[in-house]
């Protein structure tokens, strides 16, 4: 079982309806499960931050959801990260779902690890605020958010003197954003906000702050962050989100 269906994002109930009695026991859940998600369990986040946005007026179909994140948790109760001994090298996956929801808003999901074989230190599922019209455009609104969210993170080790190499490792599975933040690739015609981001990330790299690489779709850890994926496929992702052996 999969804590959501590939259609988990796209089918909602309809939103002018009156769904009040179910909202207290929905909320009470939804906590649970908020709390489940920012601790040991980001294979939920992405159902749950979805979940969240239904949490005033949630319907059958929403509840329906729900119940089913609930039933993957008591179906995989020993599933938990796993850290071990590492080396100090913080990297940072960036992916994002380009239109996935009804609305057509992209999604976003980044993983933060510490070290090599080792679970996430921080993870982030978020729908994106923007509208983006290519994937290349949600792509680079998630890596910019990622690599502003690291930077504190950069500046804590380095303080605790933990032997930490002073640069981080961006790894991003496309290629035209990675063409474009790095320079090796024009911009052309485009708005000033996203002329923005391409130089706020392109001086970190110059300045040796960020090493931007590219990373394959299948090793993308943040991938599970940013969709619904079923069946083996997405416990084979969970695993290396989680570096936990399969249950």
């Amino acid at each position: 079982m999969t804590p959501s269906t590939v259609d988990f994002f796209e089918s909602v109930d309809d939103p002018s309806g009156e769904y009040s009695n179910n909202s207290s026991k929905f909320k009470s859940l939804l906590m649970s499960l908020m709390f489940l998600a920012t601790r040991t369990r980001p294979d939920i986040l992405k159902e749950v931050i979805f979940l969240s946005s239904f949490a005033l007026n949630p319907g059958p179909i929403v509840m329906n959801k729900l119940q089913r994140v609930v039933g993957y948790l008591r179906q995989s109760p020993d599933v938990g990260i796993r850290f071990n001994m590492f080396e100090p090298t913080l990297t940072i996956y960036c992916d994002a779902s380009f239109g996935t929801h009804h609305n057509g808003r992209s999604h976003s999901g980044y993983v933060i690890t510490f070290g090599s074989n080792s679970g996430p230190i921080l993870v982030k599922s978020t729908v994106q605020k923007l509208v983006s019209t290519s994937s290349t455009e949600s792509e680079l609104i998630c890596l910019v958010s990622g690599i502003k969210r690291v930077i504190p993170i950069v500046q804590l080790i380095s303080e605790l003197d933990l032997g930490f190499n002073d640069f981080v490792q961006v790894l991003e599975d496309n290629t035209s954003c990675i063409h474009l933040a790095s320079g090796t690739q024009k911009l052309g015609s485009s708005k000033r906000l996203f002329r923005v981001r391409y130089s706020f990330i392109r001086e970190l790299i110059e300045a040796g702050t960020i090493r931007l690489a590219h990373c394959p779709t299948e090793r993308m850890l943040a991938d599970i962050c940013t969709k619904p994926i079923g069946g083996q496929p997405f416990r084979s992702k969970r695993d290396s989100l989680l570096n936990a052996s399969s249950v």
